[in-house]
């Protein structure tokens, strides 16, 4: 069995006998591990049963938890005493701890997320926009609505909650969103929208504990008029999302087994002239 080291780039490999030195080709007898090539392969000097393989590109936290790793047997790895290492498959730890980020990553300003209007053709003179910091917890079946309460976790909308940026990085099924905000006073008399971008897949949304509107599908944009909801002063916005990933569902590359693009999303609320 092998290990993958923390930042993804090396698989050792511990052999059962001491083995000779490697000649320069040896990583071309190596199969793909988790996708990435092996471009080097060499003996650990301070032991050398082991080998330590190199890789084109970092094995990610993100990647299974086991890796095979294959050896075709027709390669030049010998033992001490000169016998051919055989062809063989084996699994490697995945221990890294790396994580695929872009370079603007690092400048996202939770104070100050995606703060562009989301449909730029059809900017509103007068709109709040409610990415930021959201209060955050996983549900249960039978929860009521956390109305007055304080959820456990935060947040970063509209980052997917499976993703690094959001800050809670795991795959939950049903959860709680919860934020407060107030309208401006030159709002008084008007329509307010709340407007979602997506959310994946099914969503009840409450304010100040009563149900405003329930939407089902990930794909699609989606409103709803709270105006006969708000009070003066600050309001209480409860999203709750459930996202099974059942197959009776509408797919893209969401799977059970994470691998692909989920998309949990919301974006503003605005005013509609009245």
């Amino acid at each position: 069995m092998g290990v993958i080291s923390t930042d993804g780039m090396q698989v050792s490999l511990r052999f059962e006998s001491a083995l000779n030195e490697l000649p320069d080709e040896t990583s071309s007898y190596f199969s793909t591990i988790g996708n990435k090539n092996v471009v080097h392969a060499e003996r650990k000097e301070d032991d050398p049963s082991t080998v330590i393989l190199e890789l084109d590109h970092p094995i990610t936290a993100k990647d299974n938890d086991y890796l095979y790793v294959s050896y075709d047997g027709n390669g030049p790895i010998t033992t001490a005493e000169g016998d051919a290492i055989e062809s063989f498959t084996t699994f490697a730890i995945n221990n890294s701890e790396y994580i695929i980020a872009s370079p603007w990553a690092e400048d996202v300003d939770p104070d100050n997320v995606l703060p562009e209007y989301p449909r730029p053709q059809m900017v509103r003179d007068d709109w709040m926009n409610l990415n930021g910091e959201w209060q955050f917890e996983s549900a249960l079946a039978d929860d009521t609505v956390p109305t007055g309460q304080t959820l456990d976790e935060t947040i970063l909308v509209p980052f997917a909650v499976e993703s690094k940026l959001s800050g809670v990085e795991r795959h939950e099924e049903h959860m709680w969103y919860k934020r407060h905000f107030t309208i401006p006073k030159g709002w008084s008399g008007d329509d307010v929208l709340l407007h979602f971008g997506a959310v994946d897949w099914e969503t009840n949304v409450y304010v100040n504990g009563n149900e405003v509107g329930t939407h089902k599908g990930g794909y699609d944009a989606f409103s709803f008029n709270i105006s006969d909801y708000l009070v003066e002063g600050e309001n209480e916005l409860i999203v709750e999302v459930k996202d099974s990933t059942s197959m009776s569902q509408a797919l893209g590359k969401q799977r059970l087994n994470p691998g692909g693009i989920f998309i949990h999303l919301f974006q503003v609320y605005g005013k509609q002239s009245g």
